[in-house]
């Protein structure tokens, strides 16, 4: 499908907010636990929401969020960039585009993808400085347009519709058409279809489960896929979207995957075990950056963490020595080099998961040394450990641990002053779950639910709701093993630490 240059016009036109306009407003209840949620999308469906804030609140508004249902006549698709409370609509068409955010002396900033944007789409760019930019629209046929925008504070983009009107669903416009009718309908987190008309207030919506294929999109590889005894030959990694295969990477070296990272400019970091790897994206699948095994001596590397679009964290397991480095990824300069504690496990029974944090410090779940510890990066100085053995230990928002037991099919949340287990799951317990070799890749999501890689299991990916229900999966019939996830569809930028809990 390609975009004529009629298509990629541009047109003007300022989303303004009206006072006196209807609103529906409420809190997100979790119907297991009866707490609110906070950072919950909430909407009359894909293409119209808002986020809850930090209190669980959230509101809708008639000439800014709500669809009003007389959406006929949509004839394609518009990019609004939205600073400082005024949006700039640009109307695109309806066939695949790039887009490309610049600042004024030229540098590319942001990039993003046909499949990285769907209706409804919104990419926060909260560390744009002020200043000015310049947004650049680009069709399959090499057709642009290009708008100088200003960025005046907090800023997002979000992919809309447009009407016959050449104006936005969204807009002021809608005011006219039909009265305000907000309907919960899509299934991610909402129960069934439910209609709220006129001003609403303490509207609860309680999240339930949802087996759809649909419910998220994601970013998925493992270790040994297996075809016979040759479990290290033709790895694959997916990108699944709308419940199907979008796209897969075949590793071409022996490998095995054990993190995989799709960036906010949708290049993707790897590692493969016998080295680590940044490709350009799915649609340019060229290596931009590679590191080989010989890291001054034979080692493995599983862990592999993107800092930023342009630096990457990687533990080095070495035999008598775990080595962590950053690495410039433009430059493939060590930009540092830290000495992390070791058992002596060998290159395979080392450090197998380890994160940079949010605070800056460094945290490891050893399989040498049977305990999870955190490290200040400066000194190396262990500053909190917890007995046991662990696949991967990720630091949530509240400070506890969230951490996997490998063989032993268990999650826990380790509360960080007690170290009491505040909450547990053993998938063992779970209903129609087969479980796998190893617990290895886990993470929280915003709706307060845990995700669980079950590798070689099946299902091989669970979502795990807070009263220790199943509610969401993929079977291994359409992820044949999983070891690693990133769910596509949070709020957080994956380059920088801590943002997505993983």
């Amino acid at each position: 499908m390609k975009i004529s240059a009629d298509c990629l016009g541009i047109v003007l036109s300022l989303l303004i907010s009206n006072a006196m306009a209807d609103t529906v407003s409420g809190t997100v209840i979790d119907s297991a636990s009866g707490r609110k949620l906070s950072r919950v999308k909430v909407g009359t469906d894909d293409k119209h929401f808002a986020w809850t804030d930090s209190t669980g609140r959230f509101v809708f508004n008639s000439d800014g969020n709500v669809g009003l249902g007389n959406r006929k006549g949509a004839t394609g698709k518009s990019i609004a960039w939205i600073s400082g409370g005024a949006s700039v609509q640009i109307p695109v068409g309806a066939g695949d585009f790039r887009i490309q955010v610049r600042n004024i002396a030229g540098k590319l900033v942001r990039g993003y993808l046909p499949e990285q944007l769907v209706v409804g789409s919104k990419i926060s760019l909260p560390e744009l400085p002020m200043g000015i930019y310049l947004l650049s629209i680009q069709g399959p046929d090499g057709t642009m347009a290009q708008r100088t925008l200003l960025i005046r504070g907090p800023s997002h983009l979000v992919l809309t519709e447009t009407t016959e009107s050449g104006k936005s669903a969204l807009g002021k416009s809608a005011r006219s058409q039909a009265a305000l009718s907000l309907k919960f309908t899509k299934p991610t987190y909402y129960p069934s279809e439910k209609t709220y008309a006129g001003n609403q207030e303490n509207v609860v919506v309680a999240l339930r489960e949802d087996f759809s294929p649909t419910r998220h999109d994601y970013l998925t590889a493992a270790e040994w896929q297996c075809n016979g005894n040759d479990c290290e030959n033709k790895q694959k990694m997916y990108l699944v979207r709308g419940g199907k295969v979008a796209w897969t990477y075949t590793e071409p070296l022996p490998c095995e995957y054990d993190d995989a990272w799709m960036l906010s400019d949708g290049s993707i970091v790897m590692s493969l075990r016998y080295g680590a790897r940044k490709i350009k994206g799915v649609l340019d699948t060229a290596t931009a950056w590679h590191i080989s095994e010989n890291i001054q001596t034979q080692g493995e590397i599983h862990v592999t963490q993107p800092l930023g679009l342009d630096k990457v964290f990687v533990l080095v397991n070495e035999g008598n020595r775990n080595t962590g480095l950053f690495i410039n990824t433009q430059t493939g300069d060590t930009l540092k080099k830290i000495n992390i504690p070791s058992g002596n496990a060998g290159f395979h029974g080392n450090g197998r998961h380890a994160r940079i944090t949010r605070d800056g410090t460094l945290m490891v779940a050893h399989f040498d040394l049977n305990k999870v510890s955190e490290y200040d990066t400066a000194t190396m100085k262990e500053i909190w450990s917890y007995p046991g053995h662990a696949w991967s230990a990720v630091k949530l928002r509240n400070g506890n641990l969230l951490i996997s037991g490998d063989g032993g099919g268990w999650v826990r949340e380790i509360n960080r002053a007690t170290k009491n287990i505040d909450w547990e799951i053993n998938l063992k317990d779970l209903p129609n779950v087969q479980v796998g070799q190893y617990v290895q890749g886990v993470q929280r999501l915003s709706n307060g639910n845990t995700i669980i890689n079950n590798h070689k299991g099946n299902p091989s990916i669970l979502e795990v709701s807070p009263d220790r229900k199943l509610v969401w999966s993929v079977s291994n019939a359409l992820i044949p093993n999983s070891s690693t996830v990133q769910v596509l569809g949070e709020e957080g930028i994956p380059e920088k630490p801590g943002d997505l809990l993983r």
